[in-house]
């Protein structure tokens, strides 16, 4: 027998398709504005489908050097920060999910208040700036390898194993660094990707930290921190044409190739790490 389908249903329907067109379009229409030829789109507010067909822009976007250059750093931020902060985040995890370490209430107290309250912004430059960090590649590594939110979901995956596990391993002799990197470790797979996930997203779409603090070094800038100031600042189009040796292109259609450029990473990233996102979020959450 098949289900009649209500107004409700049919509404609801319609609703939820409505709310995918308006999330899904915007990407749509940036990619097809990229790969549109500039001579037939006219400053087309409405593209369904690209107009034509143009590599133009995205060979501007890849011969440019400052470009490329950006993207290095940021695929190199976003892979160095996650790792680090984990390598951190995951030992400051397991520490504090022993009830019997000195001082561990205080500890968690303190960690907690950190996620509340901040010094706030002028404070936090000085920070840095005293630490030397100001004009260094390693200023958008260092302050977030101890992420306290990434601690904490780690920290209720880890008092979800079974307790066996470790009292076992250390009769056998094993010490606490061997039942970290041997046993805890590899359960954590799932929490692990999910905080990875997180860490990379953050690390590749972060561009205040160049301007704050790497705004007087170019060569520091990621490619985030790039496709601002091309939207902001608007880079000139005789630019992007000299660079492109005559290729039809535009200012606006660069910062469309270039937004493309800067989303598809995640885009590949992402359903590698879908299986264990889910997971690796609820099973920490139910446990605290």
């Amino acid at each position: 027998m098949k289900r009649k389908i209500g107004a409700f249903d049919l509404i609801n329907g319609l609703v939820m398709l409505l709310i995918t067109i308006t999330m899904i379009y915007p990407f749509w229409y940036v990619l097809c504005y990229s790969l549109s030829d500039m001579g037939l789109t006219g400053g087309s507010k409405l593209l369904l489908w690209p107009r034509g067909f143009s590599l133009d822009s995205y060979t501007v976007a890849f011969s440019n050097a400052t470009i490329m250059h950006g993207f290095m750093i940021s695929v190199a931020r976003s892979v160095l920060g996650p790792l680090l902060m984990l390598f951190i985040s995951s030992m400051a995890a397991y520490a504090i999910s022993k009830n019997d370490l000195v001082g561990v209430k205080w500890i968690r107290r303190f960690l907690f208040f950190s996620m509340y309250v901040s010094a706030g912004l002028l404070p936090g430059y000085i920070l840095i700036r005293t630490l030397g960090l100001t004009g260094t590649f390693w200023v958008y590594i260092l302050p977030g390898v101890a992420n306290v939110f990434n601690i904490v979901l780690i920290r209720a995956y880890v008092e979800t194993l079974p307790a066996g596990l470790e009292e076992s391993a250390m009769i056998d002799g094993a010490t606490y660094a061997t039942v970290f990197f041997r046993i805890v470790l590899p359960l954590c797979v799932p929490v692990i990707a999910a905080v990875t996930l997180y860490a990379c997203v953050g690390q590749w779409n972060s561009y205040i930290d160049a301007q704050l603090y790497n705004y007087r070094n170019p060569e520091l800038y990621p490619v985030q921190y790039i496709l601002y100031n091309y939207i902001a600042v608007k880079a000139p189009t005789k630019e992007a044409s000299a660079a492109a040796h005559g290729l039809i292109t535009t200012a606006h259609s660069l910062r469309m190739s270039v937004t493309i450029i800067t989303t598809i990473p995640i885009l590949l990233v992402y359903p590698f790490l879908q299986k264990y996102f889910a997971s690796g979020l609820l099973v920490g959450a139910i446990k605290a």
